[in-house]
C-alpha cells in the first residue's frame, strides 16, 4: 500500500476520533440567535420575496411570467408536476428502488423504509450508519431528508395557487426540524446530505415566499435552521486529501456557497462564501480532467459534479461572484463531455457507480439523462445548442423566461477521444459506442470505478444493445455491490476468473489501480473510427498476461469488429471469458460462435466470435440496474476459451444478416487508414 494511502487512513481515523468526542452544538433561542449571529435589520415575512439582492435563480414576484412560459413551452410538465406533488402530499415516495411506498400520516425521518431499520435520534457522532451484516441502506433516510420533493410542491403551488401545497411544505419542514434536532440523528451524519438539504430548503423558501405566504416567525426559524446546517458543514468538511477528494467535498462547498451568498447577514456568511469559492475553484481542477471528465470514473457522478459546479457558477454569476477563467474552461469541458456521451436516444451509458444523485430535482430525475445540464450550461455560456437537443424546464428555473428563445445549430455530433481521462466516443446520428479505459489518478481511491477496463456500450438506432450493469446497491448487500462492479459483469474479457483490479470484499469504496488502462491508438475517419487500448491488470498473475483490445467501428453500416489480443510467456495456458451484457432477452444461438439478439419490431443484432480454437458459447440469465436498486432482466453472452499465449479473439457485431465483407464498403480515405493501421499493428501490439 502506498504511503499516501496510510496518510489518508490515519487522517480519517483522527478526524473520526475528533468527531466522536465533539459535543453537539447548543442551539440558541430565536431571540438570542438573531442577537448573536445576525447583523443588521431582522428578517420579516417578506425577506425572501421583497429583497432585491442577493438574486436567487428565479424571482418569486415574477411567478406569472414563469407560469406563462411553462404553459407555452412545457405544457406537459403541469400534469407531471402535479402528480409528483400530490404523491408528496399523500406521503407516498419512491426512492432508490423502493417502489411507491406510503410513509404514514407522520413521516419517520430516521427509518430505512425498505428494510424497516430505524437509527436512533442520538448525537450524530454516536451513530453507526453502516453495518454490512444487515440489509439496511442508510441512503434511504438520507435521500428522503434531502427534501428534494419541495421543488415539486413549490412548482405545483405556483401552477395552481392551492394552499394544500404550501401547508404540506410547512408541515414537513417543521416535522423534519422537530424530529431531527441539530447534530442528532442519522440525517446529521453526512455533510453532503446536510448541504443538499440546505439547498433544497432554500429553493422551497423562494417558491413559497411568492405572496407573503410565510410569516415572520417561520422565516426566522428556517434561517436559524439553515445557519446550523452551514455551521455543521464548516466543522465537518469531508476532506479525504488533496487529489483524493470526491463529490462529497464538492457538495460541502456548494452548500456553504449557497448559504454564504443567499444569507449574507449571518455572521459566518462571508467566511463560508470565501471558503466555498476557493474550494470549488481548487476541486474543479483536481477532480476534473483537462478533457472535462470527472475523475471518479462514473458517468453518473460526472453528471452530479457537473450539476454542482454549474449551479455555483450560475448563482454566482447572477450576484457578481466571479470564477476564474480556468474554472469556466473546465466547466465548459464538462458540458462537452456530457454532450459527447449522450447517445442519440437521449440516454447516457451508466458507466461506473450510479446512486441517482441530484442537487435539485425539477423536471428531470432520470440519472441517465444529462440534457438539462447541457441545456442550462450551453445557454449560460451563450453557446449554441445542437438542434436535436430539447430546451428543458431547468433552463427556465435557472436562467429565467427570457432564456427560452434558444440558439440552435446544425452541429453534427462526431466521434471524439478523451485521452486525458481514457474514454472514446464513436458516434453518428444512428450509432453510439462508448469505450472505457478510464484513468485512475495517482491519489484517487477509485471508490466509484468498476472493473470495466476496455469495456464498451453500444446503441444503434436508439436501441441499447450492449450496456453496463449499473449499480444494485452499496452497503445493504455488499456481495451484490461487488458483483455489479466486477469484471464479469462488463463487456470485456476476463482471464483466469480474476478481477482486472483487486478490491476488498468489505471495502466498498476502494479499488486498487492494478489495471492502469491506457488508450494508445485513436483514428477518426469519415466512416471508420478505430480505438485501441491496453490494461495491465493481469500482469500481477503468476504467469502475467497483457490484454489489448482494438475496436473498429464501421459507422455507415453500423457494425463493429473487436480484436482482443493477449500476450505473455509463450505457451502458458490460461482461460479467457469474453462477456457481453445486453438488456435484450430474446437471443438465439445460431451455432457455437454466433448469437442473434432480436426485438419484436424485427430489428436484430448478430454477435459472432472467431478464434484459432473453438470456444464454448453460452447465454446466461443476468440483471442490470437502470437506476440504483431497480433490477431489470438481462442476458450475459459469454464465449469461453482455454488457450495458450499468444491468443486472439475476434468478435464481429452487426445488424446485418451476414457480417462479412465490411472492408469492401469502406470509403477510399478509410481504406487508406486501414492499410496504415495494418502496417503498424504488430509494432503497436508489442
Amino acid at each position: 500500500m502506498k504511503p499516501w494511502v496510510y496518510t489518508i487512513k490515519i487522517r480519517q481515523k483522527l478526524r473520526g476520533l475528533g468527531r466522536k468526542y465533539r459535543r453537539p452544538v447548543r442551539v440558541l433561542s430565536l431571540s438570542d440567535f438573531f442577537k448573536q449571529c445576525w447583523e443588521g435589520a431582522l428578517p420579516d415575512s417578506r425577506y425572501f420575496s421583497a429583497r432585491r439582492r442577493p438574486f436567487f435563480f428565479f424571482d418569486p414576484s415574477q411567478s406569472g411570467s414563469y407560469i406563462k412560459a411553462i404553459e407555452r413551452y412545457f405544457p406537459g410538465s403541469i400534469s407531471t408536476t402535479l402528480e409528483r406533488a400530490d404523491r408528496a402530499v399523500r406521503h407516498r415516495f419512491d426512492l432508490l428502488g423502493s417502489g411507491e411506498t406510503f410513509l404514514g400520516d407522520e413521516i419517520d425521518w430516521h427509518v430505512d423504509f425498505k428494510s424497516a431499520k430505524r437509527w436512533p435520534c442520538v448525537p450524530h457522532t454516536k451513530i453507526r450508519i453502516v453495518n454490512l451484516d444487515d440489509d439496511a441502506d442508510v441512503k434511504v433516510p438520507w435521500e428522503l431528508s434531502r427534501l428534494q420533493h419541495f421543488t415539486d410542491l413549490g412548482r405545483a403551488y405556483w401552477m395552481t395557487s392551492d394552499q394544500i401545497y404550501r401547508d404540506e411544505f410547512l408541515a414537513q419542514l417543521m416535522s423534519w426540524e422537530k424530529s431531527n434536532p441539530v447534530d442528532h440523528g442519522v440525517n446529521w451524519t453526512c455533510s453532503m446530505e446536510i448541504a443538499i438539504r440546505a439547498i433544497n430548503i432554500l429553493w422551497g423558501m423562494y417558491f413559497f415566499s411568492r405572496d407573503d405566504d410565510l410569516n415572520t416567525d417561520m422565516i426566522r426559524r428556517v434561517i436559524r435552521l439553515l445557519y446550523y446546517h452551514g455551521l455543521h458543514i464548516e466543522k465537518n468538511l469531508e476532506i479525504t486529501g488533496r487529489g483524493s477528494n470526491t463529490n462529497h467535498l464538492v457538495s460541502n462547498y456548494l452548500g456553504l456557497f449557497y448559504l454564504g451568498l443567499m444569507l449574507p447577514r449571518l455572521d459566518r456568511a462571508s467566511d463560508w462564501l470565501d471558503l466555498a469559492r476557493k474550494g470549488l475553484e481548487e476541486e474543479i481542477q483536481l477532480e476534473v480532467f483537462e478533457d472535462g471528465a470527472d475523475y471518479e470514473c462514473s458517468t453518473s457522478y460526472h453528471r452530479l459534479v457537473l450539476d454542482m459546479f454549474l449551479s455555483a457558477y450560475v448563482l454566482g454569476n447572477k450576484n457578481g461572484v466571479t470564477f476564474s477563467d480556468t474554472y469556466q474552461s473546465r466547466l465548459n469541458k464538462m458540458i462537452d463531455f456530457s454532450t459527447a456521451i449522450t447517445a442519440p436516444s437521449g440516454k447516457t451509458p451508466l458507466v461506473g457507480d450510479n446512486d441517482d444523485g441530484f442537487v435539485v430535482k425539477l423536471s428531470n430525475d432520470d440519472p441517465s439523462c444529462h440534457h438539462h445540464l447541457i441545456d442550462v450550461g450551453l445557454a449560460t455560456f451563450e453557446r449554441k445548442t445542437p438542434g436535436d437537443f430539447p430546451v428543458t424546464e431547468e433552463r427556465l428555473w435557472y436562467l429565467g423566461p427570457q432564456s427560452l428563445e434558444r440558439k440552435t445549430t446544425d452541429i453534427v455530433m462526431s466521434s471524439k477521444c478523451f485521452s486525458k481521462s481514457g474514454y472514446a466516443i464513436i458516434r453518428n446520428e444512428h450509432f453510439h459506442l462508448m469505450f472505457s479505459a478510464a484513468k485512475v489518478t495517482d491519489r484517487c481511491i477509485a471508490g466509484h470505478k468498476h472493473n470495466d477496463n476496455l469495456s464498451f456500450t453500444l446503441e444503434i438506432d436508439n436501441i441499447p444493445y450492449l450496456i453496463d450493469p449499473g449499480t444494485s446497491c452499496y452497503t445493504s448487500d455488499f456481495e451484490a455491490r461487488n458483483s455489479s462492479r466486477s469484471t464479469g459483469a462488463h463487456n470485456t474479457v476476463g482471464v483466469d476468473e480474476q478481477e482486472q483490479s483487486r478490491f476488498y470484499e468489505r471495502r466498498l469504496f476502494h479499488m486498487f489501480n492494478d489495471a492502469k488502462a491506457k488508450v494508445d491508438l485513436w483514428i477518426n475517419g469519415k466512416t471508420l473510427a478505430v480505438v485501441s487500448a491496453t490494461h495491465e491488470g493481469y500482469t500481477r498473475l503468476d504467469n502475467p498476461v497483457t490484454h489489448r483490445r482494438t475496436i473498429w467501428a464501421f459507422l455507415d453500416i453500423r457494425s463493429v469488429s473487436i480484436l482482443d489480443e493477449f500476450y505473455g510467456k509463450e505457451g502458458c495456458e490460461h482461460t479467457f471469458s469474453a462477456n457481453y451484457l445486453t438488456p435484450i432477452t430474446d437471443i438465439r444461438v445460431l451455432d457455437n460462435s454466433i448469437t442473434r439478439l432480436s426485438r419484436g419490431d424485427d430489428r436484430m443484432l448478430n454477435i459472432g466470435f472467431m478464434s484459432e480454437i473453438d470456444g464454448e458459447l453460452s447465454v446466461e440469465s443476468a440483471h442490470y440496474y437502470p437506476r440504483y436498486g431497480v433490477k431489470a432482466p438481462a442476458r450475459l453472452i459469454r464465449s469461453q476459451y482455454k488457450a495458450c499465449l499468444p491468443f486472439r479473439i475476434l468478435t464481429l457485431i452487426s445488424d446485418q444478416d451476414t457480417p462479412v465483407g465490411w472492408w469492401d464498403k469502406l470509403s477510399d480515405s478509410d481504406r487508406r487508414l486501414k492499410m496504415q493501421i495494418e502496417n503498424t499493428e504488430f509494432e503497436v501490439n508489442r
